[in-house]
Parts: C-alpha cells; structure tokens; sequence
C-alpha cells in the first residue's frame, strides 16, 4: 500500500511540488503550485500511481476510466492500463468539457473518473456530471494530489492518494506581495 507521505516524496523528488508565489487561474495567490507534468513525464512514477488508485477500485466493476485533459489523460491511461479496461479522455471544448474524437460511453459501463490534481474540485464534478449525462455510471472518482483549499465532497466514492496544503491569498491581500516576492505564473514563468 502506497502512503501518502511516499506519495509527497515521490512528487517531491521530481520537482511536482513548486513553492514560491503564484498567481493561480483563479486569480488567487499562493505559496504553492502543483505542475504534474514533471511527475507524469516519470513512467515510473505514474506506473505506482496508477497501480495504487487501480487497487483501491480493483471490486468496483470499472469498465472504462475517463481522464480529463489534460492530466488526467496520462494518469487515466496507466488506471485503465492496470484495471485491462478501456480508457477515454476528455478536453473542454470552448470551456465545456466533453468527449470529442467519437468517444461514446453509454448505459451498462461503469466509469472511474481520474484527474491528475484536484485544486477546486470543478474539473473532476463537470467530468462525473459528464458521464450521468451518457447514461453511464460513475463509479468512483480519483486523484494523484489533493491540494484543494478545503476538503471536497463528492457523491461517488472518491480517492487521493495524498493531500499537500498550501496558503492561498487575495490578489488585493496577499502578504507574499507585500513583501516583494516575484510573482510566477506557473505555466509561463515571471510576471
């Protein structure tokens, strides 16, 4: 069984976990950013990921995992790999998410959603309210990391496999400004 201290580590260790002082899409600031990337370019890693969340949904009839673009894609894959079931993603499509590509999911599948981080919980909702809408069933819902500003709840069994916290500030209010850190966008670098 993977803890999530091991878990931490493993994100640590390849530079996953970023502290400093970002402006998040959401427009708030915070002392830490997950860039997932740098641990799903790790086949390694993604391999015990994927091996652990597949585990705990090993009884749970999943017939085809659903990843949301676009870290949920490679993590969804390597679920699916492991489960031998089907494995689908998602993207957002002028801002709603939704199947493109000819995917169709339909009544009698029974559906794991897995994102790679869960920061709001919104992605991960949209993607299972996505699936009911197929007439499909959910069976559960999964993350990598869980860095969401308060615990999220969901109407589906879910699982992370660990939790990071970190301070999130008002853009207007924010004591990393104050003291005259730079500013990152994750994705992009220095403002």
């Amino acid at each position: 069984m993977l803890t999530p201290e091991a878990v931490i580590a493993m994100y640590e260790e390849t530079g996953a976990l970023l502290r400093g002082h970002f402006t998040l899409t959401s427009g708030v600031h915070s002392d830490g950013y997950v860039q997932s990337s740098h641990i799903l370019g790790r086949p390694r890693y993604v391999e015990i990921l994927a091996e652990e969340l597949a585990r705990r949904f090993e009884d749970g009839g999943v017939t085809c995992v659903v990843g949301p673009a676009l870290g949920g894609v490679i993590l969804g894959y390597a679920v699916a790999r492991r489960l031998n079931v089907r494995a689908v993603y998602a993207e957002r499509l002028q801002g709603i998410l939704g199947f493109a590509r000819g995917y169709r999911l339909g009544p009698g599948e029974r559906v794991l959603v897995v994102d790679d981080a869960l920061i709001t919980g919104r992605t991960l909702q949209e993607a299972i309210e996505m699936v009911r809408f197929t007439g499909a069933e959910v069976a559960g819902g999964a993350v990598g990391i869980d860095r969401s500003e308060k615990p999220q709840t969901f109407d589906v069994k879910f699982e992370r496999l660990a939790r990071w916290e970190v301070n999130v500030y008002p853009a207007d209010n924010c004591p990393l400004c104050a003291q005259n850190i730079p500013l990152l966008r994750p994705k992009f670098g220095r403002l």
